[in-house]
């Protein structure tokens, strides 16, 4: 998605950031990329990590197959989601250069570590807020209701197709549910959803309560080993992280549930 910087005004101080971390955030955005388009970019990503980290050697098909999708994996935590294609690049080709501190490995603690380093590096930051300074809030980008309707049927359609789940689901049931969702009482609240059903709303909550509760008591202390070296790495647990996974469990719900009853979203 191209954005389109405003005019500069002559009366204001222009801040300084380096041009190509502006133009980095011109390619898609991670959300935004099909599954199998992501796999691909990843996949190439991978490549060029472990070949410069590993000049005189060469890993096996399978190895850069795990590794994509450690990556991919990666990729759909709420936060990473809503960076670039090329920003992923970008993040690798810093991190294997250690801009980011000494990593042991390729590994995906390593590639969490090139990410976060990514995201809040000072460089970026400079970028962004550039590109915040020079489009005010009424040229930004936003969706119309009818992109919203195409992004939601071109969704569902993939999954239909495929049984996959977009890269980052939260930010498809968002727009989902704006769109298509149903008045509910939840909490003493009203609000929208796509799982109006009490019964349905408790089950999909206990299911990501489970899954959540395992991943945190598996990734808590993951330990990887390189050489004689071994270490530990605390799960850095990311705000909204069991909000996002709950969102997963219900918009693949509402995908079956659609799917099964033959139905289109209208």
């Amino acid at each position: 998605m191209t954005t389109q910087l405003a005019a500069q005004s002559n009366s204001e101080p222009k801040p300084t950031a380096p041009v190509n971390y502006l133009q980095l955030r011109q390619s898609p955005k991670i959300w935004e990329v099909p599954e199998q388009e992501l796999k691909r970019h990843c996949y190439d990503i991978v490549v060029a990590a472990f070949t410069h980290t590993q000049p005189l050697g060469k890993q096996d098909a399978d190895t850069y197959i795990a590794h994509t999708s450690f990556l991919v994996a990666e990729l759909r935590q709420g936060r990473f989601c809503h960076l670039t294609i090329d920003e992923i690049r970008q993040a690798f080709h810093e991190g294997v250069r250690k801009e980011f501190g000494d990593y042991f490995g390729l590994t995906p603690v390593t590639y969490h570590q090139f990410l976060n380093g990514f995201l809040n590096c000072q460089k970026r930051r400079e970028a962004l807020k550039m590109l915040s300074f020079e489009m005010p809030a009424a040229t930004k980008k936003e969706f119309t209701i009818e992109e919203k309707r195409q992004i939601a049927v071109s969704n569902l359609e993939h999954y239909q197709n495929t049984k996959e789940l977009p890269p980052c689901p939260h930010a498809i049931y968002d727009i989902v549910c704006e769109l298509f969702g149903a008045d509910a009482i939840r909490n003493g609240k009203r609000v929208k959803t796509l799982i109006p059903n009490d019964s349905d709303a408790i089950m999909l909550l206990e299911l990501a309560k489970k899954e959540y509760q395992t991943e945190l008591k598996r990734q808590h202390f993951q330990k990887y080993k390189q050489g004689q070296c071994l270490f530990t790495q605390e799960l850095q647990r990311l705000n909204g992280t069991f909000e996002f996974r709950l969102k997963k469990h219900y918009l693949k719900f509402y995908f079956d549930k659609l799917i099964a009853d033959g139905k289109e979203l209208q």
